[in-house]
């Protein structure tokens, strides 16, 4: 196998800087850094994208419907009902979705930075009385699938992605 096979630098961007700058933002600091530490960048691949949306539900629903298996899914398999934090993952890897109380997660991690963050750049600056996370995670193998190798890629075809992941 060749040197290019094999990076020399890996990025992991979490959520929080995400959630902070935004994905691009996120992304030009990260070649800012390399760049300014003399690094030079031949190419980029991802390895995972994790796309999530929060929305102002009760998860108590959605639970009861998975539990009871009244749902709809392109992804079928129902792998986990964490019963404690009410959570349900569809799918494995390479493509999982994943539900979960996201206020409930925020409240419990008592984390007032992300709190703030969410509050601003999640829930229009108030607490909401529910807040869920529905977030797909998916590996390199299916982004392949779709097109996407690289940031650039993913930026221009997330649409897509996206309606693909959601449609009926």
């Amino acid at each position: 196998s060749s040197d290019e096979d094999h990076p020399n630098v890996h990025l992991a961007i979490p959520g929080t800087t995400c959630l902070e700058h935004g994905g691009l933002n996120s992304l030009e600091l990260a070649r800012r850094v390399i760049l300014q530490a003399g690094g030079t960048i031949d190419s980029e691949k991802l390895s995972r994208v994790d796309m999530a949306l929060d929305a102002p539900l009760s998860m108590d629903p959605l639970y009861d419907a998975a539990r009871e298996r009244r749902y709809v899914a392109r992804i079928r398999c129902l792998r986990e009902i964490e019963h404690h934090t009410r959570t349900l993952v569809f799918g494995s890897a390479p493509l999982t979705l994943t539900i979960y109380d996201k206020r409930g997660e925020v409240r419990q991690r008592q984390d007032d930075a992300k709190l703030a963050l969410m509050l601003a750049r999640r829930w229009g600056n108030a607490r909401p009385h529910h807040a869920i996370r529905i977030e797909y995670r998916i590996l390199r193998e299916q982004l392949r699938e779709f097109g996407i190798d690289s940031p650039a890629d993913y930026f221009r075809l997330r649409g897509a992605l996206a309606a693909h992941l959601t449609r009926e």
